[in-house]
């Protein structure tokens, strides 16, 4: 019987690749499994994740020697990866404070141009972005946005409320301890299309 159902499954898929050649290709726009998909990703200036003069950052550019900014599609197209660290490129975080959890909470415009890594988790609705400022780990977390794919190839990425948490990270880098420091208002808005 599973064969069966294998062997019609199979049949059923030539067929729609044979009838419908374009729908069969269009309907792999939008990866779920496969190699890592290079991007192109252009921030919005006007938030409180902005680019470094230019908003538009394309994978494998901007190399300092041998190590280039990365901006792909990985974990089966699940994830959106931009990652500026010990490039020519960095990013900047700027947000007003809206709750204080701790003593002292650090002003986000103080932290100045950031290399860092932002990984937007499309399924999960989350993105966070990990960098390091005086010799310090962080962590910003927004922990809902949308994601819109209606265009093929795109993927408009927007902060639902543009709260985020800051964290600051200490100990093993696997394993590290998390300080939760403060909420903020920093925008987030992003359009990734395949290269």
């Amino acid at each position: 019987m599973r064969r069966t159902v294998a062997r019609l499954t199979w049949c059923l898929a030539v067929a729609i690749a044979l009838l419908f050649p374009a729908a069969y290709a269009e309907a792999g726009k939008h990866k779920t499994s496969g190699p890592d998909t290079p991007l192109r990703l252009e921030l919005d200036g006007a938030s409180g994740f902005s680019g470094d003069g230019s908003n538009i950052y394309v994978d494998n550019t901007d190399c300092n020697v041998t190590i280039c900014v990365r901006v792909k599609l990985i974990s089966g197209g699940k994830t959106i990866a931009f990652d500026t660290r010990n490039t020519l490129r960095s990013v900047t975080v700027s947000g007003d404070l809206a709750q204080c959890l701790v003593a002292e909470c650090p002003v986000l415009a103080d932290f100045g141009q950031l290399q860092g890594l932002l990984e937007v988790h499309i399924p999960d609705r989350v993105a966070k972005f990990w960098f390091n400022a005086a010799g310090v780990d962080w962590r910003i977390d927004w922990r809902s946005v949308s994601v819109d794919t209606s265009t093929p190839g795109v993927w408009v990425v927007t902060s639902d409320d543009s709260r985020a948490e800051l964290s600051q990270l200490n100990g093993k880098r696997t394993r590290p301890r998390e300080t939760f420091t403060g909420i903020y208002t920093v925008p987030l808005i992003l359009d990734a299309t395949e290269q």
